[in-house]
């Protein structure tokens, strides 16, 4: 049988997750696969299920390794692949039953080395968001093309940004074990977004398609989610490896700027979660308080935005944040225990609800969800734009 995808799986203590995941995989609609389980030193049950998984059937094949982390999992399982295509699923989530076959249609029929998708963002039962890439939904493969998504790869100020992901894409197995390999094993945090950088550059044509079948699962133990102690450390080494990988870019000078703004992003990032000196914290975005001075704010938000504004406006004597809250306030309450339920509002006094988003049109529905659901006048909603002051 000539094998059309190999599926790696990276685990590592994931057996509350697992079986859901291997369920999804092995109940494609595309057969001719191959799905390498890489155990990565799993110490609960997780093993035990890969076994079990693999005796019932024979398209699945088991590696165990100690502990090297999910990236050398990955590495292990690719060199285990004997698809022509390779894909990844992480042990925590699942996909549509349909997602490999129609990812290789796409890139058979639009004859590319690379397609793209989209993913949904799942948070217990009732939380759903789906997530595209923000590029437009088509083949890119001239030489303009190419240009554009060199210069609108990166999630940076002034461009669009492509999902960074390893598991919402197909890809060539001959070229990505080329660009695995050019990726320094010392690179954890971004990794995913160093290989694609490498490997848009050597396929000769992209597809990005806004159609989503993976579910991300969200939840407090996710690997994205964790703190690194070496975090700063980790960014400094991705950005060593995404200048290295610009170098011979004929618009490096344009791509260098935004893995600066990038690089910046993210140390704030690492800084704030270090905790710093008598809680010093580092916004990315702030706004005009002028319009709210004297009043009882209601923050309403807790994404980036959210949180940098929340910070600022609390040590602000000329205003009163009364209240911060976000419909998806479970799911981010881990990271932000002040974050609550808008159903709250009700309770308390306020001269103003202030969205922190940053886009006007997603300010705009979110007002419209906050009249319709809470019966609150527009007249008490106000949206001020954020600036990303570091970079004015």
């Amino acid at each position: 049988m000539n094998l059309k995808v190999s599926i790696v799986v990276p685990i590592y203590n994931s057996e509350k997750y697992l079986s859901e995941c291997l369920d999804s995989i092995i109940s494609q609609t595309l057969k001719d696969i191959q799905i390498i389980l890489v155990d990565d030193g799993s110490t609960d049950n997780s093993l035990k299920i890969c076994n079990y998984y693999a005796n019932i059937d024979s398209r699945i094949m088991v590696i165990h390794q100690t502990n090297e982390g999910q990236v050398s999992a990955q590495k292990k399982g690719l060199m285990y692949a004997e698809g022509k295509y390779v894909g990844f699923v992480d042990s925590d989530d699942w996909i549509e039953t349909n997602m490999y076959e129609e990812l290789v249609k796409f890139m058979e029929l639009q004859d590319v080395d690379l397609v793209t998708s989209g993913y949904y963002r799942k948070g217990g039962d009732s939380y759903c968001s789906k997530i595209t890439d923000r590029l437009v939904e088509k083949k890119y493969f001239t030489d303009a093309d190419k240009a554009y998504l060199y210069t609108h790869f990166l999630k940076t100020c002034g461009t669009e940004g492509m999902i960074y992901s390893k598991c919402v894409k197909l890809y060539n197995a001959e070229i990505l074990r080329g660009c695995m390999n050019d990726v320094s094993k010392d690179v954890i945090t971004g990794e995913d977004c160093v290989l694609n950088f490498i490997y848009i550059q050597r396929a000769k044509s992209v597809y990005i398609c806004h159609e989503a079948f993976y579910n991300y699962r969200m939840h407090s133990q996710s690997i994205v989610h964790r703190n690194h102690p070496d975090y700063l450390i980790q960014v400094n080494r991705l950005y060593i490896e995404l200048i290295r990988a610009s170098e011979n870019l004929p618009c490096k000078d344009i791509v260098k700027e935004q893995i600066d703004r990038m690089i910046v992003k993210m140390t704030i990032q690492g800084l704030n979660r270090l905790g710093l000196y008598k809680n010093i914290y580092i916004p990315q975005y702030k706004i005009d308080i002028s319009e709210l001075q004297g009043y009882k704010i209601v923050v309403y938000g807790g994404g980036v935005v959210g949180v940098d504004l929340y910070n600022q406006l609390k040590v602000d004597s000329q205003l009163k944040v009364v209240l911060w809250v976000d419909k998806n306030w479970e799911k981010l309450c881990s990271n932000n225990p002040n974050i609550v339920s808008p159903e709250i509002i009700k309770k308390i006094e306020y001269d103003k609800i202030l969205i922190a988003v940053k886009s006007r049109l997603l300010a705009e529905k979110i007002e419209a969800e906050i009249e319709r659901d809470y019966g609150i006048d527009n007249k008490y909603i106000i949206w001020l734009e954020p600036k990303e002051y570091l970079f004015e």
